[in-house]
């Protein structure tokens, strides 16, 4: 039995790594045929906003109207002297359009190929084809709420950094510890990459991939090891030991039986580590204190952004995941229940407070969180 397991995992890797080959090829072909069609497929608009020394491509896929928060995300930006360049994946209403216009140096409107980083590689085509002085490049999507608070202590820390490339979280890939990469929805590139010939490089050849799990695999996974194997420096603002040291300094009993419970209730894998601990442990911080080796060898609170929202506050991370996931949904519906967001921009508490209430088991979600 156990054999035929093994067995069935590893035809399964290989189908993966097969449909993840194709799609990645593919997406060669679907660039070369984008970029023929790019003039009649792109619009390209003028916004009410000039060109600034440290630009940002945001990109956005909201085909059911702009969000309040998008606009949040520029006014913020514009305000620390960032200029934006909007790409939309996705048609633009009239009053849409004319919102980000006048938050916006250039509005860019494509076709939904390549999905984020085919917006992302638009928007630097664009913007560096105008030849402008640019010291710093961000490129930032919309899976996100940023900044939940106000974004002048995360740009502070970006301009602060030596790094090369640095990003909000840097992730190790799960089969590879060693490798490191910088999550895709929070980028930023030094001039030093920039003035390199790599940067347009990487961009130009970019093939564009319709197919999420492998857009992954291969662009973002991959985009890290590109520049450092050329040369450059990565690093972002909260690492997985980060999570790790902000664990142990947990001193709360109650708020630490919220993380742990938390991290039972969203994951399978983890719980059957937690609850024989907690259950045989005086209180939850003798059971951390115990599991404490499967922590530090990442069985145990293995992905940052679905942890309890008290462990990400006192993280002081500057954003939120929008994923509608269900792990996603009972952290957002821990920050409802115990009224953590009354410190968040109004327009990001807001959104939170509905973003899963057409979910079906939303209302079991929060009696959970509630308990």
């Amino acid at each position: 039995m156990q054999a035929s397991s093994k067995l069935w995992r590893e035809i399964c890797r290989v189908k993966k790594q097969t449909s993840g080959l194709f799609h990645y090829f593919g997406g060669n072909l679907r660039r070369r045929r984008y970029d023929i069609e790019r003039a009649q497929n792109v619009t390209v608009l003028e916004g009410q906003c000039g060109p600034q020394r440290e630009m940002a491509v945001v990109l956005l896929f909201q085909p059911d109207g702009l969000l309040d928060s998008s606009l949040l995300t520029l006014t913020e930006l514009n305000a620390l002297g960032i200029g934006c360049v909007v790409v939309s994946n996705a048609p633009l209403s009239l009053d849409d359009r004319n919102a980000l216009l006048q938050h916006s140096y250039l509005v860019i409107e494509r076709p939904n190929v390549g999905y984020d980083f085919g917006g992302y590689r638009e928007g630097v085509l664009t913007l560096m084809a105008r030849k402008l002085p640019i010291d710093a490049l961000y490129l930032m999507n919309d899976s996100i709420w940023f900044p939940v608070h106000d974004a002048k202590d995360t740009i502070a820390a970006c301009r602060a950094t030596n790094a090369d490339l640095y990003g909000l979280h840097m992730s190790t890939v799960s089969r590879h510890k060693s490798r490191s990469y910088v999550q895709s929805y929070f980028l930023r590139f030094s001039h030093k990459i920039l003035s390199s010939k790599s940067f347009m490089r990487y961009w130009e050849k970019l093939h564009l991939i319709d197919n999420k799990s492998t857009v992954v695999r291969y662009h973002e996974w991959h985009l890290a090891q590109y520049f450092i194997k050329r040369g450059f420096s990565i690093d972002a603002l909260v690492h997985s030991r980060d999570l790790i040291s902000t664990i142990m300094n947990i001193t709360d009993a109650d708020e630490m039986r919220l993380m742990l419970e938390h991290q039972s209730a969203i994951c399978p894998k983890e719980a059957k580590y937690i609850r024989p601990v907690l259950a045989r442990s005086k209180d939850a911080l003798e059971a951390r204190d115990r599991l404490m080796d499967d922590i530090k060898a990442r069985k145990i609170f293995v992905t940052l952004t679905t942890v309890h929202p008290i462990l990400l506050l006192r993280m002081k991370l500057p954003f939120l995941k929008k994923m509608r996931r269900g792990d996603f949904a009972s952290q957002r519906a821990a920050l409802i229940v115990l009224g953590l967001t009354k410190g968040f921009n109004p327009a990001v508490r807001a959104e939170i407070a509905n973003w899963d209430s057409r979910r079906p088991e939303y209302r079991d979600t929060v009696k959970l969180a509630s308990l």
